[in-house]
């Protein structure tokens, strides 16, 4: 089976942070998405094993550029 990798938007905290654990329990690589609070991104990135990218989801461009960028690092995304 081909890598699985998962973007998770406001992965770092709350309900997102519980995705992203549980993705990652179950064997996949996870891009989490925060915004404003970075060290609960470093916390998580540091807990769970995530990458971490730091982004406003409200602006198209830079969601665009985010993605292109956890592909270069990580591989295609199969899930958002």
């Amino acid at each position: 089976m081909s890598e699985h990798i998962a973007v998770v938007t406001g992965g770092t905290r709350g309900i997102g942070l519980a995705i992203t654990k549980k993705l990652v329990s179950s064997g996949m690589k996870v891009a989490a998405i925060y915004h404003g609070n970075k060290k609960a991104a470093e916390d998580a990135k540091k807990e769970v094993g995530c990458e971490i990218y730091k982004v406003d989801v409200c602006d198209f461009q830079k969601c665009h550029s985010v993605i292109e960028k956890i592909e270069k690092d990580m591989g295609p995304v199969s899930i958002l």
